[in-house]
């Protein structure tokens, strides 16, 4: 339920940010992810679903207009790819764009945390020195 509640925050945050133009939200949130998260692999999952969720709903409501479907055509046939294939890819990577977005910033995030909290917590059992060890 928790995670539940942060994807919905994450992709609210991210999906309010790219309307008002601001993109480097999107890693910031990614990053932030980890902080209120309990695991780093859960906060990249998170990460990359609010990523894709947040930068492609904007897409998928753009849809009902028919020049998104034109521009995405135009975008398949510049990339090299035609016809109804093109036009997925084309709408397909910005949600892809995202994702990779808000995982690349949970992962550093992680890796940052996992640095800077674990030799505090190994500072402190060295030479035998816990309350375990008698």
């Amino acid at each position: 339920m928790r995670s539940l509640l942060a994807v919905v925050i994450a992709t609210a945050l991210m999906f309010g940010a790219n309307e008002w133009g601001f993109w480097p939200a999107t890693p910031l949130v990614g990053a932030l992810l980890v902080v209120v998260t309990p695991t780093t692999r859960r906060a990249v999952g998170l990460a990359l679903l609010s990523g894709v969720i947040g930068w492609g709903l904007p897409l998928l409501l753009m849809t009902g207009d028919a020049e998104i479907v034109r521009l995405a055509e135009v975008l398949g046939g510049i990339l090299g790819i035609g016809g109804q294939v093109g036009t997925i890819i084309a709408l397909a990577l910005p949600s892809l764009i995202g994702g990779l977005l808000g995982l690349s910033a949970a992962w550093i995030a992680g890796a940052v945390k996992g640095v800077v909290v674990r030799p505090s917590v190994q500072s402190a059992t060295e030479f035998g020195r816990t309350t375990l060890h008698r």
